[in-house]
């Protein structure tokens, strides 16, 4: 792959010399070893030639769309345990991240695959737990999104709102949110419920009961695009969020929409994707409140059990804030 020679010679540019943990010759097999695993996990390959590393080789059927998928680069670092120590590991996931952000910088990925909750449980012997908003804190940023934000002409308070709860009160990935037409949210019962379908990572379809707050929040939003167009009900195959002409929303939206909300409220967004901080806050809330974890697994649409897993030490771990919000301490 063109694109890892290339990030390679950059590498080699800016290189220290008193870094030799992260040397060309240990990056380059990092990803050679990383390009067996991908082919062997897709079954491009019946398994890794451990004892030739050719990069040319090995990453000839690698795909960007490969590299974009935590769950292949999950399933490809799991099949490495069997060969590699942990500490081999710890450095080819550096490696990997380390390459990922580069592509998103040059806009080969539109956003870096070893930020997502898939790969925070790192199998290379380590935890890096993920950043969640708090509830204060997320309050605070639906509170300024409901004020039009006077350095930005793209605010829609109603619309941003309903952004913000959809996210930290059902848990959604951003392309989820932008996915979901107004039929999806099912109101007919005694409780509402969410149904992902259409957008449903790798197809796992679920369905998600939803607080009073996000009820709220979309059919405010709904009344203001109705008043928009000239109180015409809004169609049910159209976006549940949507932009003022009626378009859907993008990642890239959404991950302005929270950004500017949080900086308004003097909220820190924590590294990496902003939604996925709304959607960890879901993830712990629910744990806190003693969800079972095959429970969460399912309204977080997790194929993996581990993943889920993160919840249970990030409520331990946020424990102290959480009896502070309680006014408890």
């Amino acid at each position: 792959m063109e694109l890892a020679e290339d990030w390679l010679s950059a590498k080699r540019v800016s290189e220290r010399r008193d870094d030799p943990g992260h040397s060309a010759r240990a990056r380059r097999a990092d990803l050679c070893r990383w390009g067996q695993a991908i082919a062997v996990v897709q079954g491009r390959r019946p398994q890794a030639d451990l004892d030739h590393l050719d990069l040319e080789v090995d990453l000839a059927d690698v795909t960007l769309a490969d590299l974009a998928d935590p769950d292949v680069l999950l399933r490809a670092l799991a099949a490495m345990r069997d060969h590699y120590e942990a500490t081999s590991r710890a450095r080819m996931l550096s490696t990997m991240r380390t390459w990922c952000r580069w592509l998103v910088r040059r806009g080969h990925l539109t956003q870096d695959p070893t930020e997502m909750e898939e790969l925070t449980v790192s199998l290379a012997g380590g935890r890096r737990l993920p950043k969640a908003f708090g509830g204060h804190e997320v309050e605070a940023m639906v509170a300024s999104a409901r004020e039009p934000a006077p350095r930005s002409r793209s605010a829609w308070p109603s619309r941003d709102v309903a952004v913000l709860r959809l996210l930290s009160g059902a848990g959604l990935r951003t392309s989820e949110a932008c996915g979901l037409s107004v039929d999806d949210l099912d109101r007919r019962g005694e409780r509402p419920i969410l149904r992902i379908t259409k957008a449903a990572k790798g197809g796992k379809a679920r369905n998600v009961p939803v607080p009073d707050e996000v009820v709220d929040a979309v059919a405010a939003h709904l009344d203001d695009r109705r008043r928009l167009d000239g109180d015409r009900p809004v169609a049910i195959d159209a976006p549940l969020v949507a932009r003022p002409d009626g378009r859907p929303l993008n990642p890239q939206l959404i991950d302005r929409i929270i950004r500017r909300c949080a900086s308004e409220a003097g909220v820190r967004v924590p590294d990496g994707a902003a939604a996925h901080a709304l959607r960890h806050h879901f993830g712990v809330q629910l744990t806190l409140r003693g969800v079972p974890l095959p429970a969460l697994q399912q309204l977080m649409g997790h194929a993996d059990p581990r993943t889920t897993s993160i919840y249970t030490a990030m409520a331990e771990a946020d424990l102290t804030g959480v009896l502070e919000d309680a006014g408890w301490l």
